[in-house]
């Protein structure tokens, strides 16, 4: 029992590690609704549908990060829907002025209100297995593309994380 309490918290120091010392970003030009398109195919489409408004858009970021990013994101809105309930997570992609928006939203519980300022906190989970790094990571990555991550939630309807990141004309 000691040894695996031992590993459990080994395991969880490597994370908070590796969040610690996360990669240098290596930016480059790319369409992003590709990228996206992509993750998403990744998932069963009966699950998670992929809509872009617009196809065309460039963005300056890490291509590697992004599907990191947009992984979390979709992972963390097909966990949060309640057992019983038919799943379905839509991501969209569209132009919002000069920023290429990207939201995943869910049919999920939602998000209690007590726990909507701690969402982007490393450390905060709602789950009982995983280490509260995910959204925390997220926010870290869309800082360093110089975008932003907002979310809108409704209880027992579901959640809209959305993802600005600037446009590349």
């Amino acid at each position: 029992s000691m040894i695996d309490q031992i590993d459990t918290l080994s395991n969880i120091a490597a994370a908070f590690s590796r969040f610690a010392s996360m990669p240098e970003l290596k930016l480059k030009l790319f369409p992003v609704s590709e990228l996206v398109r992509r993750v998403a195919a990744l998932y069963p489409e009966d699950n998670v549908e992929f809509k872009a408004v617009d196809r065309d858009l460039q963005i300056y970021a890490d291509p590697d990060q992004l599907i990191r990013v947009m992984n979390n994101l979709i992972n963390n809105a097909l966990q949060a829907i309640p057992e019983g309930r038919q799943g379905k997570v839509v991501v969209s992609l569209s132009k919002q002025e000069r920023e290429v928006l990207i939201e995943v939203c869910d049919n999920g519980s939602g998000i209690p209100e007590n726990q909507r300022d701690k969402v982007f906190e490393p450390r905060f989970t709602t789950k009982s297995s995983g280490m509260g790094l995910g959204l925390a990571l997220v926010k870290r990555i869309v800082d360093g593309f110089k975008g932003r991550i907002t979310f809108q939630t409704v209880m027992n309807e579901g959640t809209c994380f959305e993802v600005y990141l600037p446009l590349e004309e």
